[in-house]
């Protein structure tokens, strides 16, 4: 079982890590979705969370500063779902893509949930 729980942390965190290296990288294609969302200093947001997702992976990875890292994972996957993802305000072919990172953020928000009640 000890297996599987630091394959699970050290997957979560990449997968963090990946998503907070995505937003540096990209951070002119976010900030434009991000201004066309009215998210405030969208270009700083961006660049923030990035940051913030970096550090959270790596302390989920690491299992360090453990509960602060799941708490700004499942808040951040549940306020960007939410503000950015809003498939049902959605038509045609934009709707889908929307759909599908709103649920699959919401299924990692809840699973960061599980984590932090049972650690």
């Amino acid at each position: 079982m000890e297996a599987l729980f630091i394959i699970g942390r050290v997957t979560l965190g990449a997968l963090a890590i990946v998503a907070g290296f995505s937003h540096l990288v990209r951070i002119n294609t976010l900030t434009r979705l991000a201004k066309m969302n009215k998210i405030p200093f969208a270009k700083q947001a961006i660049f923030i969370t990035g940051v913030a997702l970096i550090l959270s992976g790596l302390g989920v990875a690491f299992w360090v500063y453990i509960e602060q890292s799941l708490w700004f994972l499942a808040c951040f996957f549940v306020v960007i779902s939410f503000w950015i993802h809003h498939f049902w305000t959605k038509k045609g072919p934009e709707r889908l893509p929307h759909m599908r990172s709103f649920l699959w953020n919401m299924m990692l928000a809840g699973l960061l949930f599980i984590t932090i009640a049972v650690i």
